[in-house]
């Protein structure tokens, strides 16, 4: 898989990596940006990653057709999910 150029996505990934989720990252259509960032099957749930909150956030959620969403907005959320996962405490 290509590394991908957000930072908040590059994180998640290493996230993803270093616990051992699966996931998948669709594909990006240039008419169709209701598609979120990954996918993780095993839980069957979709996560948008953002670095900032933003409007379009609730509106890609929707047209996503998801039903179950993770969103991670700024670093110290997805600092916060590996702590979660891990068992540590901050």
């Amino acid at each position: 898989m290509e590394i991908p150029n957000d930072p908040m996505e590059r994180e998640f990934i290493l996230l993803c990596e270093k616990h051992g989720i699966e996931y998948t990252k669709p594909e990006q259509e240039k008419d169709n940006p209701s598609n979120l960032d990954f996918y993780l099957p095993e839980y069957d749930v979709s996560v948008e990653v953002k670095q900032f909150p933003t409007e379009r956030i609730h509106d890609q959620m929707i047209k996503s057709g998801q039903k179950d969403i993770i969103v991670l907005v700024g670093k110290g959320s997805i600092k916060a999910l590996h702590y979660m996962i891990s068992g540590l405490k901050p």
